[in-house]
């Protein structure tokens, strides 16, 4: 996933992007030993230019060699098509992450970025 440097708002563009940012926080997260499982939700079937170019099957299967501990899956997501629903709470239940919910995800996502310990996202 691309992502800006700081948020967009007001005069400020966003910065420079960061190409791969998802990549960076999956590393991020298996860096910090983080106990939160991942799956990444892409409207892409290809990434990059040229020669680095990335298909998502590829890109499956790359992430779960690197990040075999946590990461559940690559999923198409599709805005006219609802299968990416199934295939999202079929990677959830079929590994028993019900239990834990999004919670853990979110909070190590925070954790990853912001140095903040491992703790329950308040509303």
């Amino acid at each position: 996933m691309t992502m800006p440097n700081f948020d967009v708002g007001g005069k400020e563009t966003g910065g420079r992007e960061r190409r791969y940012a998802g990549l960076q926080i999956l590393r991020q997260l298996k860096r910090k030993g983080a106990e939160a499982y991942t799956v990444v939700v892409t409207q892409f079937e290809q990434f990059g230019e040229g020669d680095q170019l990335v298909t998502l099957d590829e890109l499956r299967r790359n992430l779960m060699a690197e990040f075999t501990e946590f990461h559940l899956g690559a999923i198409y997501y599709q805005a006219a098509d609802s299968r990416w629903r199934d295939e999202l709470r079929h990677a959830i239940v079929s590994w028993g992450c019900a239990a834990k919910g999004a919670n853990s995800v979110a909070m190590a996502w925070r954790s990853a970025w912001t140095g903040l310990p491992l703790e329950p996202l308040t509303a």
